[in-house]
């Protein structure tokens, strides 16, 4: 099931992949001292594979900061050799795998804004 799909793209091998943002999964954290104080609500990143034909063919990442962890992919795109390129949104960085999931290398950085004073 999707839901905030924010990227799609096709592989060479024709597999369908799918930035999926939230995908209906909310989960709540508590934590027991005397009473249960249930505090954080968050959802899964992820993406998701699809066969030529639109079934569900496998899922890979999960929320998180780590390598092959996302917030918030917001594009995915299949280069020329077949590897999938991931922007993590809110991670500020570039993630790259293969079409299976395996993690192969991350980069970028939360930048700075650059203020033109010139232009006052």
């Amino acid at each position: 099931m999707l839901c905030r799909p924010w990227g799609v793209c096709v592989s060479r091998d024709g597999h369908i992949l799918v930035a999926n943002r939230s995908n209906n999964r909310y989960y709540l954290t508590c934590t027991y001292s005397s009473t249960f104080n249930c505090h954080e609500l968050y959802t899964f990143f992820r993406i998701e594979v699809y066969s030529k034909d639109g079934k569900f063919y496998h899922k890979f990442g999960e929320s998180g900061q780590g390598n092959g962890q996302f917030d918030r992919p917001s594009g995915v795109e299949c280069d020329s050799t077949n590897r999938v390129v991931i922007a993590d949104k809110d991670n500020h960085r570039i993630q790259v795998f293969t079409v299976n999931g395996q993690w192969l290398i991350t980069f970028g950085e939360k930048g700075h804004r650059v203020y033109d004073d010139t232009k006052k």
